[in-house]
């Protein structure tokens, strides 16, 4: 499971710089103590197991700003299980429990959205964007976001762990 032999990288994302498999330096900092967690408490392990991800163990910077993301396969789509007071508050909505199907986002960044996040689920990578906030009509305001696989079962990658902070 814990296949790295790819290492880090950067691709580009329909426009954006994506880190993949993200060195501590690479964060912003705010996002740092979450790539800590992953390599101290879950060894560094992709995809995470959910077992491993402990809310009282992760950090309190952390949490306001942590979401939890099902990956849906029949048929494809993702569910907010679990999203920060802090995300929920930029973004002046609360999506816990929402499909994206379900959202309405400005085209095209919901489609995108749910690339960007079939592509962690489907690689099984860990990945760092820093990217504009155009769907929540706040482009003006730049994001940063790290993301990881993770799984409920030890085998497939059902669930997205990650956080996200605004930079400017």
């Amino acid at each position: 499971m814990n296949d790295q032999s790819i290492g880090r990288h950067r691709i580009d994302f329909e426009g954006t710089d994506v880190v993949v498999f993200p060195e501590r330096d690479d964060l912003n900092p705010e996002l740092a103590p979450l790539h800590d967690y992953w390599r101290g408490e879950c060894d560094g392990v992709v995809p995470v197991p959910k077992r491993l991800v402990d809310p009282v163990r992760l950090s309190a910077k952390i949490l306001p700003r942590f979401a939890i993301i099902e990956v849906l396969r029949d048929p494809p789509d993702f569910r907010y299980r679990l999203i920060g007071t802090a995300i929920t508050q930029f973004f002046s909505r609360d999506n816990t429990g929402k499909r994206f199907s379900e959202i309405s986002y400005p085209s095209p960044h919901g489609e995108g959205l749910k690339r960007y996040f079939g592509m962690i689920a489907r690689d099984n990578v860990v990945v760092y964007r820093e990217t504009k906030a155009a769907w929540a009509n706040r482009d003006y305001v730049t994001i940063a976001s790290f993301f990881l696989p993770g799984t409920s079962d030890g085998e497939c990658t059902d669930l997205i762990f990650g956080a996200v902070v605004p930079t400017k």
